[in-house]
């Protein structure tokens, strides 16, 4: 719900009415890969990771608030797409 409007009418019953956002989809994913090493004679761990947030690219503007009048008052963009790579070593 991101906002409503009330009236009467010629009775004088108040009417409500609601207004909702619109429905987002966004998905995320990971892919990752381990494996030991020996590095010097020591045993070490090694990972290496990708992820990949907003695969979509979904970038529409999500609305959050409005006013009785219907008029936008506040929203903000989905964030674009982002790709991490992180490689870690364990020992």
């Amino acid at each position: 719900m991101i906002g409503y409007e009330h009236s009467a009418d010629a009775a004088q019953n108040v009417m409500k009415r609601t207004f909702y956002g619109s429905p987002q989809f966004i998905t995320d994913a990971s892919i990752a890969y381990r494996r030991k090493l020996t590095v010097f004679g020591r045993p070490v761990g090694w990972a290496l990771q990708l992820n990949v947030n907003n695969i979509l690219d979904n970038d529409s503007i999500v609305r959050l608030k409005i006013s009785s009048a219907s008029e936008l008052v506040s929203y903000r963009f989905n964030p674009p797409r982002e790709w991490i790579l992180t490689s870690r070593f364990m020992f």
